[in-house]
């Protein structure tokens, strides 16, 4: 082998050790201090604490007959709340969302797959729920709290 080839070996072994750094740091995301942020196609639309106790219900709806506006529906300590919000015409959607403590996870969704349906978060398991609907349900830790939302 020339010296070429070790050099190209070394930076190809670089950048998939990058990458794998990268990918490790999002799956150990601390959630003693840690939010949930519940997005559609990237418009955040509520962000909350994770802590012991909390219990929220979500219901977010596109109508066809109403396709630029998002119904968020949150229902917690039984105190129903509608948000209306103006999005890009969407094609009509539906989808329920548990927020515990113990776990999160979506009831309903009105995808083909379903896949997002068979998907848990909790403490231990943060890999995020997307749904093909455009729905992502995720974690966010302190740092990254701190750097998008209170500093922006």
């Amino acid at each position: 082998m020339k010296k070429l080839d070790y050099v190209l070996i070394g930076l190809i072994l670089i950048l998939i050790g990058g990458f794998f750094i990268h990918y490790a740091s999002q799956l150990f995301i601390d959630t003693t201090d840690a939010k949930v942020v519940v997005t559609y196609k990237n418009i955040r639309l509520d962000l909350i604490s994770y802590e012991e106790g909390v219990d929220i219900l979500y219901e977010i709806e596109v109508t066809a007959e109403e396709p630029t506006k998002l119904v968020l529906k949150k229902t917690m300590d039984g105190v129903t709340t509608t948000q209306v919000i103006p999005i890009a015409a969407s094609k009509p959607i539906y989808n329920r969302l548990h927020i515990e403590y113990e776990f999160i996870h979506m009831e309903e969704a009105s995808c083909e797959n379903k896949v997002c349906m068979r998907t848990l978060m909790s403490s231990k398991q943060v890999i995020p729920i997307v749904c093909t609907n455009g729905i992502v349900i995720e974690f966010m830790s302190y740092e990254r709290y701190i750097d998008e939302v209170l500093v922006p």
